[in-house]
């Protein structure tokens, strides 16, 4: 992921008008995919799967597009809301740094992060900063059921649109082989919050509150976000789906 960029991405930076990043983990946050200063001024097309979004410069990059992006999907991405960092060192904007020899530092004091972002936050951002935008998809696509079959765009270009579930994730350095986890946001409604999130997920330190507040709002933020989605597609002009009659169904299950 660290050779993306200088390799691939730079060098081909002023042709490019088509850009997919797919990856069959989640990319973005860990491993990290730093996209600042990376202008591609011809990008009309972009799609990202298994792409996770936390910081708002990730916002200021896309709409930095603004004035040549017309089509944008999103296929399977999430947004990681809280993190949970075990012996680990974190960067000073709240990525961790992994260690490529596989040690931990035991000395290391155990981190919490929450981080403000929302699919509803998101969502208004590409309706009031890619102006020029004409197609936008989010949803969860049948690539992830099949991963040893040729790529092809219609993976993207016919997503279901939809709101899933977990669509917010955490990221716990504690689990693996992947650190990414639905376990709070995809919980039976008949589990009490308090039952599952613990002193040991950071209940009672500030950040670690601030997760716990937001899911015990998700339900609100299931419609925030649904909300955000049909003014964003009513902005750009594209209709919903036929099957589509009411924006409740745009509340989709996972997989």
């Amino acid at each position: 992921m660290a050779q993306l960029r200088p390799l691939w991405l730079e060098p081909a930076s002023s042709n490019l008008t088509t850009l997919v990043l797919y990856q069959s983990f989640y990319f973005g946050f860990s491993p990290k995919l730093d996209l600042r200063g990376l202008h591609i001024p011809n990008l009309r097309t972009l799609a990202l799967g298994n792409y996770v979004f936390t910081h708002d410069w990730q916002l200021d990059w896309l709409s930095s597009h603004s004035s040549s992006l017309q089509n944008l999907y999103l296929d399977d991405c999430l947004v990681v809301f809280y993190a949970l960092f075990y012996e680990t060192e974190v960067d000073p904007e709240g990525y961790p740094v992994i260690d490529t020899n596989g040690s931990n530092d035991t000395s290391r004091m155990d981190q919490y992060m929450f981080f403000d972002q929302t699919w509803s936050r998101i969502l208004g951002h590409f309706r009031t900063h890619l102006s020029s935008l004409r197609h936008f998809r989010m949803g969860k696509s049948t690539r992830w059921q099949r991963y040893n079959t040729p790529f092809h765009p219609s993976e993207y270009e016919n997503l279901e649109i939809g709101i899933f579930r977990d669509r917010y994730q955490m990221f716990n350095m504690g689990i693996g082989p992947c650190q990414y986890t639905d376990e709070f946001t995809s919980r039976s409604s008949h589990t009490p919050l308090e039952d599952v999130f613990t002193e040991e997920d950071g209940r009672g330190t500030a950040d670690g509150d601030k997760a716990y507040a937001f899911l015990e709002r998700f339900d609100e933020q299931g419609r925030e976000d649904t909300n955000a989605l049909v003014e964003l597609l009513n902005a750009i002009g594209q209709p919903l789906q036929e099957d589509i009659d009411r924006v409740e169904d745009l509340m989709l299950p996972g997989y």
